[in-house]
């Protein structure tokens, strides 16, 4: 899953704020973080955080900070030789704004058959931009299967609601 201002999908693009990449390996029955060449700048927790940057009116970058994860946690992995399973929960805040406005948030479960077929569903705040996308490594196959715009920052505020989702694939 991404969070972007409002980026257009490229699963090896690093123009995003947050990425979370995780794979499911029926050959060894691992569910783990996807740090292969294509995602070289996941952590072992399959997370990835680039700059929130801060522009003028001129549209001149002004600043930059990076963000730390209050929360990514993977629970509930299972797999075997034909399914694979997992949930992730993961909140990140706006180094710019301090403790305004309150974190980024989104949570998703993955439901995934070893022929690749599958569900992610979950909830998410209305900011930033949300992808979710699948990837199947040495096949070529990779497609967006949710995408959500940016509806305002204001909208991370708890007066505002969240969007669920529900994909198959």
């Amino acid at each position: 899953m991404n969070s972007a201002g409002n980026a257009i999908w490229d699963e090896f693009s690093d123009r995003y704020r947050t990425r979370s990449a995780i794979r499911a390996d029926f050959t060894n029955n691992r569910v783990e973080a996807d740090r292969s060449n294509s995602y070289p700048y996941i952590d072992s927790r399959g997370l990835a955080i680039s700059v929130t940057g801060r522009y003028n009116g001129n549209k001149r970058l002004v600043e930059e900070q990076l963000a730390e994860a209050d929360t990514f946690t993977r629970s509930n992995s299972s797999i075997n030789s034909s399914r694979a399973s997992w949930d992730l929960e993961h909140s990140v805040g706006i180094p710019l704004f301090m403790e305004l406005p309150p974190n980024i948030d989104y949570n998703y479960s993955v439901n995934i058959t070893s022929n690749g077929s599958g569900s992610v569903s979950g909830v998410h705040d209305l900011a930033p931009a949300h992808e979710v996308a699948v990837y199947i490594p040495k096949s070529g196959m990779s497609f967006l299967v949710y995408t959500k715009d940016n509806e305002g920052f204001n909208n991370l505020f708890p007066t505002h609601g969240n969007q669920r989702f529900n994909a198959s694939f």
